[in-house]
């Protein structure tokens, strides 16, 4: 592999908030990275934005759909592309905390983990709170069943779950690429629930590793309709 973790992000009208997420990659603690963005045909500025990064880090790689596909197909794409040992995913209106990708690292090195699970705050551009959430800590408490921080859990083994209970988001997990690629996880081409199929075969095929430091912030936006609730994520 030639670097430590690939980080995917699909890209389609966010030039708004674009430079944010890019810059938590740039500045992260870890430097063996690499960025792939997938541009997904986006009718704004961000296709200059992502240029710009690219012209100015040699770590960015930047894919330009031709038409747009989708999050589930640029997702695959960016898998296709990745040469990291591990792999993590960024939606394009949110950030990472500066070490995110150093400790999720360090983790699955150190407990030789296929997938690392972690938690994350929420910054809501509606109420101008920022809070942090936590659905394995929130599983724990509710049915009494400990999960402690940096053991694995088997989803399977789990008794009350369903496969929503800790959040369908793929920007929640780091994974190791030759689990992703030898048991060919991919993204649903369709336009709504793209990240469930991923999300299930990750837990079915892999014990995971939980780590209870928040490192992923997720926007809660003002003009659109992407709000952070359960059904959805």
């Amino acid at each position: 592999m030639k670097y430590k973790v690939s980080i995917i992000i699909p890209v389609y009208k966010v030039e708004k908030y674009l430079r944010k997420a890019l810059d938590s990659l740039v500045n992260q603690t870890l430097k063996d990275i690499e960025i792939i963005c997938i541009n997904d045909c986006s009718p704004d500025n961000s296709a200059e934005i992502l240029n710009e990064y690219a012209s100015k880090d040699k770590r960015f790689i930047i894919i330009n759909q031709e038409t747009n596909q989708g999050q589930g197909v640029a997702r695959n794409i960016g898998i296709e592309k990745a040469t990291g040992k591990y792999i993590m995913f960024l939606d394009p209106d949110d950030w990472f905390e500066l070490n995110a990708c150093e400790t999720a690292y360090n983790a699955a090195e150190k407990y030789s983990a296929n997938a690392v699970y972690f938690p994350n705050y929420i910054v809501s551009e509606i109420s101008g709170k920022e809070y942090t959430t936590n659905l394995i800590k929130e599983y724990s408490e509710k049915y009494n069943i400990e999960i402690k921080p940096y053991t694995f859990y088997n989803f399977l083994d789990l008794p009350h779950t369903t496969f929503r209970t800790f959040g369908m988001a793929p920007w929640r997990y780091m994974c190791l690429t030759e689990m992703i690629i030898t048991n060919n996880v991919k993204f649903s081409d369709y336009r709504k629930g793209e990240d469930q199929p991923f999300s299930i075969n990750i837990n079915l095929i892999s014990k995971i590793l939980y780590i209870d430091k928040p490192l992923y912030n997720y926007l809660e936006r003002s003009d659109s309709s992407r709000i952070y609730e359960t059904l959805y994520e």
